[in-house]
């Protein structure tokens, strides 16, 4: 599973558009639980304060498709180390 900090526009904008199963909006401080992440339910929790920083201090984006895991990780990896070819 790919773990991604997530800002509170997106966090809400995400629950809104209701993601598939593989994609997961998740919150530290729901239900005051200060210490674990816990998923949001697009149908329950559309109208949770998102901007409340003191009750939901961090979201996060968990995303477990194998198949978008793999793409992202090839992204994000080229991105940041140069190809064998560039050191010339």
């Amino acid at each position: 599973m790919l773990y991604f900090p997530l800002s509170r526009f997106f966090a809400k904008w995400l629950v809104q558009l209701n993601p598939p199963d593989w994609v997961l909006v998740m919150c530290r401080g729901y239900n005051e639980d200060y210490e674990n992440f816990t998923e949001l339910d697009p149908l329950d929790d559309k109208d949770l304060d998102f901007y409340n920083e003191y009750d939901y201090p961090e979201f996060q984006l968990w995303i477990s498709n194998p198949l978008l895991k793999n793409w992202l990780k090839t992204i994000l990896i080229s991105s940041f180390i140069p190809h064998p070819s560039s050191f010339k």
